[in-house]
């Protein structure tokens, strides 16, 4: 299972990747902050954000996110990935909060593709019928928020639909999330610079039950 200093180790190691691939202009280092017992990975402001941006729409929302830089990662389409680990007071994980915010101000540009299609990050996205999508992948050890089928403990959340709530298999370390946005939303370039997107070393263990993993669900590498 990973330590949170091998969490942050890759953190930093996507933060160098991405930004010397051309495919980050934006970073905040990731900060590691002790309150009580717990241990938390995150990014210098995300105190800024509030239970309040629930009632945003979605293009305020993005807006509040990179405005106070709360995020680790700004891709070169304005794209935000949130990154966030608590672990206790034994260094085992308890939450994470993974995010994929895409700029919703790329549309407006859309009716002039040949400005995007020579920049391999934007292969993917110059459609005119592609539509922002955040994705969001939680983590919580808690037995007070898990409903078995209901609300595991790991879950994908996709365009902020209240009561969507995908199973997922496991955490997901820094590593695997980059690499789950980047396969999937910049396609061409993850092919480009595949041998440049790393794999983690070390995982964390399954968490969804034996009749929830008869569902449906994302499955998540969780051993080597």
């Amino acid at each position: 299972m990973p330590s949170p200093k091998e969490t942050i180790k890759e953190i930093q190691q996507i933060t160098r990747v991405l930004r010397i691939c051309g495919y980050s202009n934006e970073e905040n280092a990731p900060v590691q902050l002790k309150v009580n017992s717990e241990f938390t990975i995150t990014t210098p402001n995300a105190g800024s954000l509030s239970r309040t941006m629930k009632n945003l729409s979605y293009e305020d929302k993005y807006t509040h996110i990179s405005k106070n830089n709360c995020f680790n990662l700004k891709l070169l389409d304005g794209g935000l990935i949130g990154i966030r680990y608590i672990f206790d007071n034994r260094k085992v994980v308890i939450k994470h909060h993974l995010s994929y915010y895409p700029s919703p101000h790329l549309r407006q540009f859309q009716d002039e593709p040949e400005i995007y299609e020579e920049d391999m990050l934007y292969a993917d996205i110059v459609s005119k019928d592609v539509m922002p999508c955040p994705i969001r992948i939680d983590y919580d050890s808690s037995s007070y928020a898990y409903c078995e089928h209901d609300h595991t403990y790991t879950h994908m959340t996709l365009g902020h639909y209240k009561n969507c709530r995908i199973p997922v298999s496991a955490p997901l370390t820094p590593w695997q999330f980059t690499n789950f946005i980047f396969r999937n939303f910049y396609n061409q370039a993850f092919t480009k610079d595949r041998d440049k997107f790393k794999q983690s070393s070390n995982f964390f263990p399954l968490t969804l039950s034996a009749s929830e993993s008869q569902e449906t669900h994302l499955f998540v590498r969780n051993s080597g």
